[in-house]
């Protein structure tokens, strides 16, 4: 097992009485609840309304629930290649949510360490749990408790643009990579399509909300709506034009039509919220990202990828040296 560190002094941790872990030198504690470590000195706003989030659509995006392989397909074009690739590699996944990503990592990789700010690590246990090789802990992106040069794999999926820097992020994420190892993340790509809509009009409102009263305006605005967008979901002009009028959270691609009326409804309630009830909504050129990774040392560019059907932005993968 990897050692954990206090990630403020960079000590060992040392684990007592099975409900603490204390750093070495300066008797720092941190509670273990749940069986889960909490290396974590303060609540972290901006992550606070995603454990809410989770709560709330625990299974919504898990392949095993919907019985599709949209997320299985998203990550393995991330990782350019089969998931069975990390069989015999040891997995860091940051922002984990309630695990849609980690029971397809944790199935291959030799040992997966999947991290969350928020209490959506709690329910990502209990939806992963079952695997023996999987690590939970509650620590914060921009203070991960291992040591850098650690892992073959960092994983960082639908996270970065709801941090306040993007650059302290992807730099943080990458000490953690060993050499020869990889970093894939995404971030929303700037477009100027984007401010052509409703969407900022109405999340300027409800991202200031209490969450159970932002989840419950999202309900039903996906209540009144998604029944106009079910008539239309196999045009995609129609769709851009209903996105653009009514701040549904789709995707206007085909990825999503084999979903059936309850299990895409489902789908837009959380991505509705997640459109509109964000704290931090950070968008990036492509441009302005690559000169993010030419200022970070030994990184070597193995994809970048336009927003594309299915993804969520700039995509990229990137290999240490």
């Amino acid at each position: 097992m990897i050692p954990y560190i206090n990630p403020k002094s960079r000590n060992l941790l040392k684990k007592i009485n099975g409900n603490f872990l204390i750093d070495i030198l300066t008797s720092e504690k941190f509670i273990i609840k749940n069986n889960i470590p909490r290396i974590i000195s303060s609540d972290v706003n901006y992550a606070k309304m995603w454990g809410e989030q989770w709560g709330k659509f625990q299974l919504t995006q898990f392949d095993s629930y919907t019985k599709k392989t949209l997320s299985k397909d998203r990550l393995e074009f991330m990782l350019g290649d089969k998931i069975s690739i990390l069989k015999e590699k040891k997995v860091l996944e940051v922002g984990s949510g309630a695990g849609r990503f980690t029971e397809l990592l944790a199935d291959s990789a030799q040992e997966l360490y999947t991290l969350d700010a928020s209490e959506a690590i709690d329910y990502n246990k209990k939806n992963n749990s079952k695997f023996s090789n999987t690590h939970f802990i509650q620590a914060d992106l921009f203070n991960i408790p291992f040591e850098d040069n650690t892992f073959d794999y960092v994983i960082c999926i639908g996270v970065i643009q709801h941090t306040p820097d993007t650059l302290n992020a992807i730099s943080n994420l990458w000490r953690k990579v060993k050499p020869g190892g990889t970093l894939i993340f995404d971030h929303y790509q700037f477009t100027y399509r984007y401010y052509f809509g409703t969407t900022e009009l109405f999340r300027f409102f409800i991202k200031r909300m209490e969450n159970k009263k932002s989840i419950e305006i999202c309900k039903r605005l996906v209540d009144l709506f998604f029944p106009l967008y079910w008539l239309i979901r196999g045009n995609t002009t129609l769709k851009r034009i209903f996105k653009k009028i009514i701040p549904l959270g789709i995707d206007t691609s085909s990825t999503r039509n084999s979903l059936d009326y309850d299990v895409l409804k489902e789908w837009t309630y959380l991505d509705t919220h997640d459109a509109l009830a964000d704290p931090i909504k950070n968008l990036i050129s492509k441009k302005k990202m690559l000169e993010i990774l030419n200022k970070i040392d030994s990184l070597k560019i193995e994809l970048i990828s336009d927003m594309r059907p299915g993804g969520n932005g700039i995509e990229v993968r990137a290999k240490k040296n």
